[in-house]
């Protein structure tokens, strides 16, 4: 097994993830993970040339944008006004 393919193992098994991890995990783009965290929606910090995500952060950040997509859902389907949208959505907020 090659160096970098057992640190990238190790990286993994610790739940700590590279860009490019994220993207293979997700099966999208590492252009959409950095801009996640260019936003701020996921926290990463770098180790040498990576940035480096938390998988815990980056699944926080997943069930926010499900729970967003199913609110929505939701109202499209007029089963929630969009008062109660905004309500759900304060009232979830941890900050």
């Amino acid at each position: 097994m090659a160096v970098a393919s057992r640190k990238r193992k190790r990286r993994k098994t610790r739940g700590r993830l590279t860009v490019a991890d994220a993207a293979e995990l997700l099966g999208s783009s590492r252009q959409m993970i950095y801009g996640w965290i260019k936003r701020g929606h996921v926290p990463a910090r770098r180790e040498g040339r990576l940035l480096i995500l938390q998988y815990a952060d980056l699944k926080a950040y997943l069930d926010v944008l499900r729970r967003a997509h199913l609110e929505a859902e939701r109202i499209k389907a007029g089963r929630l006004t969009d008062e109660e949208f905004m309500q759900r959505m304060f009232d979830n907020d941890p900050d």
